[in-house]
């Protein structure tokens, strides 16, 4: 070291000076995406959690809507019901179309298999129902409003919960990684800046 130049003395500590400022600001910029990322995350599955209880909310409309519907006589009254189902079922459709595309998990995608496939034994019977209605079979029409379609709904309801509680826990866990990765990258510039304050000056004093 004695037998260096003085510019290259003084080189050598401005690049150490540029290397530690370099990993402090790579550190920084790690914990910034990745807290990011996470956040990004974190507000996808909140966002999906809140349309799958929205969801939930469309689907006892909607029963409760037909069930309304299926002691009614009068035509018109009969027909706004039945509008408003229509209504009920499309901004269902709708919410179902924004909630695919938030879900991407294997366990994800069965809950929801699950759910879809509960609800289409409720739009069969549902639909069948009417007809029986229509065509004067009133028992056969009653038994399902009455009988049927409230487990029907009940267990639709049901998986929907199972999608919604699925979505709270990976939250929940998610935010759990998300604290043990601030408390990581804290640690790790802790030590980075440890390192600063005792090889910078003791490479300055070689120097």
């Amino acid at each position: 070291m004695r037998n260096m130049k003085i510019g290259t003395r003084l080189a050598l500590g401005f690049g150490l000076i540029i290397i530690l400022l370099l990993i402090m600001s790579a550190i920084g910029a790690w914990r910034m995406i990745d807290s990011q990322r996470a956040n990004d995350n974190l507000e996808e599955r909140q966002t999906a959690n809140a349309l799958i209880l929205q969801w939930a909310r469309q689907v006892e409309v909607n029963a409760n809507q037909a069930l309304a519907a299926a002691n009614l006589t009068n035509p018109d009254v009969l027909a706004v019901f039945k509008k408003g189902m229509d209504t009920s079922d499309q901004n269902a459709t709708d919410i179902r179309a924004k909630i695919e595309t938030m879900i991407s998990t294997p366990e994800a995608k069965t809950l929801y298999d699950n759910a879809m496939r509960v609800r289409e034994a409720y739009i069969q019977g549902r639909t069948q129902a009417f007809k029986d209605l229509d065509n004067g079979d009133y028992a056969k029409a009653d038994t399902f409003f009455n009988q049927e379609m409230p487990k029907i709904t009940a267990q639709y309801i049901a998986e929907i919960d199972k999608l919604s509680q699925f979505q709270s826990n990976v939250v929940a866990r998610l935010f759990g990684e998300s604290e043990q990765d601030t408390r990581l990258g804290l640690t790790v510039l802790a030590v980075a800046t440890l390192l600063a304050l005792i090889l910078g000056p003791l490479f300055a004093w070689r120097v």
